[in-house]
């Protein structure tokens, strides 16, 4: 059981960093201390089911995201580094998404499309 207490410090430590949070802005959003935020990120104590559905609020994903332990599916160190960078670029990415309106996103959407076409050509 402690096992999981630790996985899931170790995702909301991820997700904190992956965003560029502080513990500190992170606690305060969550509106818990600081230290009680490094307690759970160091898999001493358990959150509440509220503060695991505030986690997921923050983090704008579904509580189930929360939950996704990446260390259960990637086992090597690049694999591991290779999702950090996936899941930093994909929530910059989100972040630049939901500010613009329908029109820019797919104009957005059909750029990376011909991107991704032109790289298939060239390989």
């Amino acid at each position: 059981m402690a096992d999981l207490a630790r996985k899931l410090g170790r995702r909301i430590r991820e997700l904190r960093r992956a965003r560029g949070l502080t513990q500190a802005a992170l606690a305060e959003r969550l509106d818990i201390t600081e230290n009680y935020l490094g307690v759970l990120e160091r898999g001493h104590r358990y959150p509440s089911l509220q503060l695991v559905e505030t986690i997921a609020v923050v983090f704008d994903m579904p509580v189930f995201e929360v939950f996704r332990f990446p260390d259960e599916i990637f086992q090597s160190p690049s694999e591991k580094r290779g999702l950090r960078r996936y899941e930093e670029a994909t929530y910059k990415l989100e972040g630049i998404i939901r500010e613009r309106s329908a029109e820019e996103v797919e104009l957005i959407v059909d750029v990376a499309q011909r991107i991704f076409q032109g790289v298939r050509r060239q390989q």
